[in-house]
């Protein structure tokens, strides 16, 4: 009876054999490929979502971390697809051109006019608006992904230069005495964006920035509430107190957990794995289950090299976030498209 007790709970969670073996495999040459071609492996990663555990952030910040370059969106070299593009020196792993495929509501027919248009020779807003046949909507969402630098345009002046297309480029396709004139409005000098306020259009339109991490710009706030960066805790003692601070990109509460909750935390170094026992949870559950910036003080758990950090209790920094769009002396320019949400999205799994 004891031996059919232990085989009964191994099978509450535990895999067949067949299963087991199969999904060895595929970690293992997913291992393989990401060793030996991580450059391949990022841009085949991205080009699958959504798919599995990881956001592009993560999966970006990673491939970076192992010196693979990546490249924005950009109009004059991005498919809908992330290719693969010659690296800046000779030796390194092949760069990664993120596909237009990146922007939040962008469509796949819009993004193959697109590139006919540019193979034909387009090289302007208002030749992607009329050989293209693009949207004004759009070129907005092109604008405010920064994906017209590559023609001198900052995100701003592109949004400015987009706004100014009359009736949706229809007076330049019926009326060619206004095309002859100039429908487009002049540009005009529009006032810097803060690095910040880049980053937070970064996330907002494409889930990633290549310039910043968010947490970067709240360190010294972090560092005020006794927060070490994530990259800090594989050198704290077992059981030792730590407070640490990030994003939330994961949560988990398994069913065969007894109640148990994971979270995953990422910061400008690294990420954080957090282990919220029922208690804790319930103490917290609506902060635990909603906040986007969180700061978790608690009790580092360390055994043969994987570090935990296991919650007491929680500090919500979320409403920070909104600083980081907010205009040092004035208002933004109410230039916004249908995109909207939070910072980052986690993903959870219960």
């Amino acid at each position: 009876e004891r031996c059919f007790k232990q085989i009964e709970g191994f099978g509450s969670y535990g895999f067949p054999e067949s299963h087991a073996i199969s999904f060895a495999l595929l970690v293992y040459a997913s291992a393989w490929v990401k060793k030996h071609w991580p450059d391949a492996f990022l841009a085949s990663l991205l080009n699958s979502q959504p798919m599995g555990f990881y956001q592009p952030a993560q999966l970006v910040r990673d491939a970076r971390a192992h010196d693979v370059e990546v490249r924005e969106p950009d109009v004059l070299a991005s498919d809908w697809d992330c290719t693969l593009e010659p690296a800046t020196k000779a030796g390194d792993w092949r760069a990664v051109r993120l596909g237009l495929r990146q922007i939040k509501g962008f469509s796949k027919e819009e993004a193959a006019r697109l590139v006919a248009a540019r193979n034909a020779g387009v090289r302007s807003i208002e030749g992607f608006a009329v050989q293209a046949g693009l949207s004004r909507r759009s070129l907005e969402l092109l604008a405010e992904a920064d994906a017209f630098a590559s023609l001198g345009l900052s995100r701003r002046q592109a949004l400015w230069a987009v706004k100014g297309l009359a009736d949706e480029t229809g007076s330049l396709k019926n009326a060619p005495l206004l095309a002859a004139m100039g429908v487009k409005e002049r540009q005009v000098e529009l006032p810097l964006m803060s690095l910040p306020q880049e980053v937070a259009e970064d996330y907002r339109t494409t889930s990633l920035s290549l310039r910043a991490h968010p947490c970067g710009f709240f360190r010294e706030s972090l560092t005020n509430l006794g927060a070490v960066k994530a990259r800090d805790l594989a050198h704290l003692s077992d059981r030792e107190l730590v407070s640490v601070g990030g994003l939330v990109l994961v949560r988990q509460r398994p069913g065969t957990a007894k109640g148990v909750t994971f979270l995953t935390l990422e910061d400008e170094t690294g990420v954080a794995n957090i282990v919220v026992w029922k208690d804790a949870f319930d103490a917290n559950r609506r902060l635990v289950m909603t906040s986007s910036f969180l700061v978790v003080h608690g009790q580092i758990q360390s055994a043969s090299n994987v570090v935990h950090v296991v919650a007491q209790r929680f500090t919500d920094l979320s409403h920070r976030l909104a600083e980081m769009k907010e205009e040092p002396n004035a208002a933004p320019p109410q230039i916004r498209n249908r995109v909207t949400g939070r910072l980052i999205r986690s993903r959870d799994f219960h």
